[in-house]
């Protein structure tokens, strides 16, 4: 029961993950056409915040599941069933920040190409 209460939560956090990351790409194009060193402090504000909240949902899962906590640490299979399952949840978010956000934020000088 577990185990299908892990990917019934994560579900939702694939939502809140594309949500996220719509609204990180909105924020940096705002923030990249600032010049100097006001760019890179908003950028790194930006970027601190949207680490903190998208690493709170795994938290929110381990903190709402009842045994999560106890399972994450004591059993391996668990462990890695979870860490999947959060990664898995972003796959979403991060292919619509690429499609939609990557080209607008390389010309303003992030994420330069190789």
């Amino acid at each position: 029961m577990l185990w299908i209460l892990t990917v019934a939560l994560f579900l939702p956090s694939a939502l809140y993950t594309w949500t996220m990351m719509w609204a990180y790409g909105c924020i940096l194009i705002s923030v990249g056409r600032c010049r100097g060193a006001a760019k890179m402090v908003l950028s790194l504000l930006v970027y601190m915040v949207f680490s903190i909240l998208l690493v709170a949902a795994m938290f929110l899962v381990l903190g709402v599941v009842d045994g999560a906590k106890l399972a994450f640490r004591e059993d391996i299979a668990y462990m890695i069933f979870f860490m999947a399952c959060f990664g898995l949840s972003t796959i979403p978010g991060i292919k619509y920040f690429r499609s939609r956000f990557l080209k607008d934020l390389q010309d303003l000088g992030y994420f330069k190409r190789r």
